[in-house]
């Protein structure tokens, strides 16, 4: 509703739109003309300003939707056309204007590295024969580092009433009497199928009830993942321990070897270094163990009821250090035609796997000619053996030796110096490396957690920036004002203990490695729109055509002819510029008088080329 005062304004007082918003806004004032003339004009020209932000967004937009029609992706086209329409979402970003950038390329590999002899303290001695631990000891003794000492681990096993879930009774184990190595405990965590309890869950169930104050073997139980109350602070609990393995795990099982040209630079395409003779010693005797168990296993299901369920059990449960799923005995104890039953069909079971992997492990060695083979085929070969005999995600890592101990060695006392002096440095870099990239961020957390319970490993990340340089700077610090990035491009940031020697047979583990692109400062770019000029142009000339005969109508040979007559007349009045120039002389009372008449004519002018190279116009060949 407009104010009252609207209604005595003057007969020629504007009105519309802007003036009726103008007095709401007011309420109680009626805006003069001028005042009103002036927010008109204001309104105006934020009004051409939102129209010419939108022209320009819809240019973008079709520039954008053409390039993509182009470039083959119409769904691009499309949901760039609804993102803007619908308003839902913000448009994704436009590849049209996107320049292409150069840089230079840099390499980062985060390796773990272990040298000496492998031991792992006496928390992990038990009397059962760890085979993963055999075929892998530089690995075992990491992740026993990772993991701490096991019977910090105190797993309260409760039994519960199978209708209510109500809690009966608890009773607690500890987790070194498991006798299991670190490499056992880290591949034995992960379920094999979707709530099914892991190999780790069925073992300390088992050992609950074949302790000498265990369970009923019909018991019912769960494992409390909780702490209890009183515990000291150095405990664990079971979902506690769970964590720090999952992280230790998905660690472990993301990696994988490295050997020695791994550790220069990717150009120096170095020699593997691999010590055939040592891996291939843990290959057979891992397969060796393989054949043993499977020889023990099918022994005693050969011998049908009178088999000896105990001797059957543990045959089972050494089975299980191979990574054969579903080899902890489904019975527990007890010596009764049911639990025989079980068990042969357990045995059957697992005596079919064992009896696979040798099949695979024998068509692998049959189909290897070692005499022709090259060292890496070599090693592949035993890598190969020794992922046969304990499933795919066994991860190897060979024994090497490195050709460029000297650079590296001199790299690594160089750490803190190409830091710019401050060791730190690549602490912060790791750790912003961890938010992007997956095989940092694991490697990360299982660090983390081994510091914060004190199970003895912690980070300690030095750089070895190859080839090595002296008074060099690392390619991962921000670059100084006008100093370029260092010609070495190579950065290899290590995990080790810092006494490792470099020049003595080493191991190592793969974590992570990238290469990004550093763009350069400055970047010539450029925008190319080509469009179609119009087919039709405005004439330059116009030619009048009269008819010649007046009685005659218009018909295409007279017009013929007019045409080819303006020709012949604009070829006759063709004279060459210095003609033009030279003028004539005319004679007046005042005496002689030069005279030029090239200001007006001609009144057409052509170029002409004479050696045909160019555009020219010849009317010779005009007919």
């Amino acid at each position: 509703m407009l104010h009252n005062k609207w209604k005595n304004l003057p007969k020629n007082t504007p009105t519309g739109p802007l003036q009726i918003l103008f007095s709401q806004l007011t309420k109680d004032k009626a805006p003069d003309f001028a005042t009103l003339q002036q927010a008109q004009s204001a309104l105006q020209a934020e009004l051409d300003l939102l129209d010419e932000a939108v022209d320009a967004l819809s240019d973008a937009f079709i520039a954008e939707s053409v390039y993509q029609v182009v470039q083959g992706n119409p769904l691009r086209t499309a949901s760039t056309l609804d993102a803007v329409a619908s308003g839902e979402a913000p448009p994704p970003e436009l590849e049209v204007v996107l320049t292409p950038r150069t840089g230079v390329a840099l390499t980062h590999r985060l390796v773990a590295l272990f040298g000496g002899s492998p031991a792992v303290g006496q928390e992990w001695v038990s009397p059962a024969v760890s085979q993963r631990s055999n075929a892998e000891p530089y690995l075992n003794a990491w992740v026993a580092k990772l993991l701490g000492n096991p019977a910090r681990v105190r797993c309260v096993i409760e039994r519960i009433n199978p209708a209510t879930a109500e809690m009966l009774e608890s009773k607690e184990l500890r987790l070194d009497e498991l006798h299991l190595s670190p490499l056992d405990l880290i591949y034995s965590a992960g379920s094999n199928r979707d709530a099914q309890p892991s190999e780790l869950q069925q073992r300390i169930l088992y050992s609950a009830i074949r302790r000498p104050d265990g369970f009923a073997p019909d018991a019912v139980l769960r494992i409390n993942p909780g702490r209890a109350p009183g515990w000291a602070t150095s405990d664990l609990s079971y979902g506690e321990y769970t964590e720090l393995l999952r992280a230790a795990r998905q660690l472990i099982t993301g990696a994988r070897g490295i050997d020695a040209s791994e550790l220069d630079f990717p150009e120096q395409n170095r020699a593997s270094g691999v010590d055939i003779a040592e891996l291939e010693k843990r290959a057979d005797n891992a397969a060796q163990a393989l054949h043993q168990a499977q020889s023990d296993l099918q022994g005693l299901l050969d011998t049908g009821p009178a088999v000896n369920l105990e001797a059957l059990r543990e045959v089972l449960l050494r089975s299980a250090q191979f990574g054969v799923a579903g080899a902890v005995p489904f019975s527990v104890a007890g010596s009764s035609p049911a639990d025989r039953d079980v068990l042969l069909l357990q045995g059957g079971s697992i005596a079919k796997e064992l009896a696979q992997r040798l099949d695979r492990l024998t068509t692998l060695e049959a189909n290897f000619n070692a005499s022709s083979g090259t060292v890496d085929d070599k090693r592949d070969q035993q890598l190969a053996r020794l992922r046969s005999i304990f499933g795919n995600p066994f991860v190897v890592l060979p024994q090497f030796s490195v050709a460029n101990a000297t650079d590296l060695e001199r790299a690594l006392a160089d750490s803190a110096k190409v830091q710019d002096n401050d060791a730190l440095t690549v602490i912060t870099w790791f750790q912003r490396a961890s938010r992007v990239r997956e095989g940092v961020a694991r490697f990360d957390a299982s660090v983390r957690y081994a510091e914060a319970l004190e199970t003895g490993e912690q980070l300690n990340l030095r750089i070895a920036q190859l080839p090595y340089r002296e008074s060099d700077r690392w390619v991962g610090l921000p670059l100084k004002p006008g100093q370029g990035i260092s010609p070495s491009r190579f950065s290899l940031v290590v995990q080790s203990a810092p006494t490792i020697d470099v020049k003595q047979p080493m191991t190592g583990l793969l974590i992570d490695e990238w290469v990004e692109a550093v763009p350069n400062a400055r970047e010539t770019s450029g925008m190319v729109f080509q469009y179609d000029q119009p087919d039709a142009a405005p004439p330059q000339c116009i030619l009048l055509a009269v008819a010649p005969d007046l009685d005659q109508p218009w018909n295409l040979w007279s017009l013929q002819q007019v045409l080819l007559e303006t020709l012949d007349l604009a070829r006759i009045r063709a004279v060459d510029p210095d003609v033009l120039e030279e003028g004539t002389t005319a004679v007046g009372l005042s005496g002689a008088v030069q005279l030029s008449i090239g200001h007006y004519l001609p009144a057409l002018y052509f170029a002409v080329n004479s050696a045909g190279d160019t555009v020219s116009t010849d009317f010779l060949k005009l007919k």
